[in-house]
C-alpha cells in the first residue's frame, strides 16, 4: 500500500494535473437527487462523470500519464475497455501514438467505440491479465512507454482531478461535505480519490469537516473488498454484473 509520503505526492499532483488539463478534460457537473435524497434519509449528490469525454472518468488518467511523456515515445497499454477509450482518445489529442493490447474475448461493441480513435489495437490472452502482461513484453521489445491503467502515480493524479472538481463544486455551492461513495470495482479510481481527499484533510485541518471516502461494490464482485478485510490478498468468485467490462482483479501490486 502507498505510503503517507507518497498518498500526499499523489494528492498535490491530481491539484495540479486539474490546472493543466483544463483544456483536456470536462469539468463535469455534480447534481443533488431529491428523490434518492427522500429514499435514504440524506442529502446525497452524483458526480456525473459519464458525462465525461469517451463517457468515463479514464480518459482523465489518461491524458494526465500521456503528457507527461519528455522522450515523446510511443504508448503501450492493455485494456478490456474503458481504459482503452481514454488512452485513445488521450493520444488522438496529443498527436502521440499508442498501442492498445486487449483480450480475444472482448465484445464488438466495445472494440468498436476504441476503434474510432484511432490506436494500434493488438488482441492478445484470455483474460485481462494475459493481455497486460504481453502488453509489458511488447513496450520492453519495440522501446515504447508501458502505463498501467491502475498502478501508475501520474494517472492516478489525473483520475485524483474527480475529487478536486467535487470539494471545489460543494465549496462553490456553500455546502459541507462528510462522505465519498466511490466504486471499489476499479482500484485505481477510489485509491486516487482516497490520495486527494487525504492530502485535503491534511492542508486544511480544521478549516472544513473530516471526508470519508466508503468503497462500494457488487455482492458479486467482493474480491478486493474481501481481501481489504482479511488484510491479505484472496481470491473469490465472480460473477457477471451489469457492467460490461471485466473487474480488475489484479491489485496484488498496490
Amino acid at each position: 500500500m502507498p505510503t503517507d509520503p507518497e498518498i500526499f505526492a499523489i494528492g498535490q499532483e491530481a491539484l495540479r494535473q486539474w490546472s493543466l488539463n483544463k483544456l483536456y478534460v470536462y469539468r463535469t457537473p455534480l447534481i443533488p437527487s431529491r428523490t434518492i435524497s427522500e429514499k435514504y434519509g440524506s442529502k446525497l449528490w452524483f458526480k456525473l462523470d459519464h458525462r465525461q469525454f469517451t463517457g468515463s472518468y479514464h480518459f482523465r488518467g489518461a491524458i494526465a500519464r500521456m503528457k507527461d511523456n519528455p522522450s515523446n515515445k510511443p504508448f503501450v497499454t492493455a485494456s478490456t475497455g474503458n481504459h482503452a477509450m481514454g488512452a485513445a482518445l488521450a493520444a488522438h489529442a496529443l498527436g502521440t501514438k499508442v498501442t492498445i493490447v486487449m483480450p480475444m474475448g472482448v465484445e464488438k461493441h466495445l472494440l468498436d467505440k476504441v476503434m474510432q480513435y484511432g490506436p494500434e489495437i493488438v488482441r492478445h490472452g484470455h483474460d485481462l491479465n494475459e493481455a497486460r502482461a504481453y502488453a509489458k513484453d511488447l513496450a520492453e521489445r519495440s522501446g515504447c512507454i508501458y502505463f498501467s491503467s491502475y498502478d501508475d502515480t501520474m494517472l492516478l493524479a489525473g483520475l485524483g482531478t474527480v475529487c478536486v472538481e467535487v470539494l471545489q463544486q460543494f465549496e462553490a455551492y456553500g455546502k459541507d461535505i462528510h462522505n465519498i461513495f466511490a466504486p471499489m470495482s476499479d482500484i485505481a479510481l477510489i485509491s486516487a480519490i482516497g490520495c486527494f481527499a487525504t492530502d485535503a484533510k491534511r492542508q486544511a485541518g480544521d478549516l472544513r469537516p473530516k471526508v470519508k471516502v466508503w468503497g462500494v461494490t457488487a455482492l458479486n464482485s467482493m474480491t478486493l473488498a474481501a481481501s481489504l478485510s482479511a488484510g491479505f490478498p484472496i481470491e473469490t468468485e465472480t460473477s457477471p454484473t451489469i457492467a460490461a467490462c471485466e473487474e480488475d482483479n489484479d491489485f496484488r501490486e498496490l
